[in-house]
């Protein structure tokens, strides 16, 4: 299975006998190793579910559930979705972006597909900025390269050098959107000409296009 066949499928509800909504991303474990869960949408309800995978009946050209019990509601889903980040080789090389991922049966990340190749799920370092894949010939282990931690006493107060910086999407609200962004799907996400709200930065991110928002601004 691809991630990108995956996202847009419909959900069907067996015991109820009808369409509960649509596949609208996929929750990534911590390591890329698995999807774990789904996020669902419902047009009637106007409300996301979280689904677990272990809780889907069958998967092929629909998703089966065997009931609603199936669903959880909750509605802080954190986006970590790989889809889009530059990726490279351990050895240098660019791969571009990651445009998918290959699933088995279980929903393990077997590979991920970037602009220039299939490469093995192999990571040596994942950000929410880019992603470093290990290659057979040249593998990292990026938790040696860590700076040492540098103390500055000043008035009994001890600053780090190795704070967390702030990183939020303020920046990319009331800016202009300057192409039409669709999702994996083909549906249109933000028209050309929009102006960027909190809304729309949510919607990108949760179908893993904020990037490609973020490239296409004035």
């Amino acid at each position: 299975m691809k991630a990108s066949n995956i996202v847009g499928m419909e959900v069907i509800n067996l015991y109820e006998g009808q369409v509960d909504g649509y596949v609208k991303n996929l929750l990534f474990t911590k390591d890329y190793k698995k999807v774990n869960a789904l996020i669902i949408y419902s047009d009637k309800l106007d409300k996301q579910f979280l689904l677990r995978v272990k809780n889907i009946y069958k998967i092929n050209d629909v998703l089966f559930i065997k009931n609603s019990t199936a669903y959880s509601e909750n509605n802080s889903f954190e986006d970590n979705s790989p889809i889009n980040l530059p990726a490279y080789q351990s050895d240098g090389v660019d791969l571009g972006v990651i445009t998918d991922a290959e699933l088995d049966e279980k929903f393990n990340v077997s590979n991920f597909i970037t602009s220039t190749k299939v490469v093995k799920n192999n990571i040596a370092k994942i950000t929410n900025q880019l992603v470093i894949f290990n290659c057979e010939n040249f593998e990292i282990k990026t938790y040696r390269f860590a700076p040492k931690v540098k103390e500055i006493k000043q008035q009994n107060t001890t600053i780090t050098s190795n704070a967390t910086p702030n990183t939020n999407n303020n920046f990319l609200v009331g800016r202009k959107v300057t192409k039409d962004i669709f999702s994996f799907n083909n549906e249109l996400l933000v028209k050309a000409g929009t102006t960027v709200t909190e809304r729309i930065v949510r919607i990108a991110r949760l179908n893993g296009k904020l990037r490609e928002l973020a490239l296409n601004l004035q």
